[in-house]
């Protein structure tokens, strides 16, 4: 039996989702703090260009209003200081 697809044409409308991750000074913006966005349409992500500013509270007042930080995971690489959706 063949496995129907969870979307098609038919469905309604939907939001991707959207999420800022903010890290702390990576290897390529080693004088930085760096905001990636990141958006996932079905199964696919997408990164954005990031933006770079001189200090954490830059980077978090550079982000779109009405955001939530949800931290991030222990095991997260060490660079990562927070993720934003």
């Amino acid at each position: 039996m063949k496995q129907k697809s969870r979307f098609n044409s038919t469905d309604p409308p939907y939001r991707p989702l959207v999420l800022f991750t903010v890290y702390d000074h990576p290897k390529d913006f080693p004088d930085e703090y760096v905001c990636r966005r990141w958006t996932m349409h079905l199964s696919v992500l997408d990164k954005h260009e990031p933006f770079a500013r001189g200090t954490l509270e830059e980077v978090r007042s550079a982000l779109p209003k009405g955001l939530h930080c949800i931290g991030r995971y222990e095991d997260d690489d060490p660079v990562i200081l927070e993720v934003w959706v």
